[in-house]
């Protein structure tokens, strides 16, 4: 329980109390309420609420997608390079599995700061973690187990995930290492969703929440 709080209370001051989204922000709002209806962190949350909620002619509407301003969006990038820069680059996921996922999306905000592969190690790294989880095949995999032992498990079998391979071609085009997008994973990623064949790959599980 403890280290769910830590991680939402990360989350609510790294974005100002905006949260990643309409369902998120809900939940934290209740989680501080019913730790202190009267606390600093539920009024933080409050103070946010116009952001997702206004009244227009027709009715209420509400932001139902992420809310990040500009300005939001800095302090969010800032964090995610800082906390990046701690773990190497080798960057734990908190929604989807887990090490690739995580990788990928930092990569992804090193990018938008004007962090390559030529001139940030810490790019290098990330792309060096990517290549060294590939498969043989071209593609890529990674297992549940990697969540609760906070270690990087490859699928049983070394088997592929589409949506992982996904993201890892992903993380490699924001670490501007296109050359490594070599030529057996794009077949890969193409033959996989062009046939959908989801017998010959298994459709693991690859995000920890609905």
């Amino acid at each position: 329980m403890q280290k769910a709080i830590k991680y939402m209370r990360y989350g609510a001051e790294s974005s100002r109390y905006i949260s990643i989204g309409c369902v998120e922000k809900s939940l934290h709002m209740m989680c501080c309420w019913a730790e202190d209806p009267n606390g600093d962190e539920f009024k933080y949350h409050l103070a946010r609420v116009p952001d997702y909620l206004w009244l227009a002619e027709d009715g209420m509407k509400m932001q139902v997608n992420f809310c990040y301003d500009n300005l939001n969006s800095g302090f969010v990038i800032l964090h995610l390079v800082i906390v990046a820069y701690k773990l190497s680059l080798i960057m734990y996921g908190y929604w989807g599995i887990c090490f690739i996922y995580g990788t990928f999306f930092v990569l992804g905000g090193l990018a938008s700061v004007g962090k390559t592969y030529n001139n940030s190690e810490a790019v290098r790294r990330a792309v060096g973690f990517l290549l060294s989880t590939q498969n043989e095949e071209g593609g890529w995999g990674e297992s549940l187990e990697s969540c609760p032992s906070m270690k990087y498990q490859p699928l049983e079998g070394n088997r592929t995930n589409l949506v992982q391979t996904s993201w890892a071609m992903l993380g490699l085009l924001y670490g501007g290492q296109v050359s490594d997008l070599n030529i057996r994973s794009v077949k890969l990623l193409i033959h996989i969703s062009y046939i959908g064949i989801q017998s010959l790959i298994p459709s693991d599980v690859v995000h920890t929440k609905d």
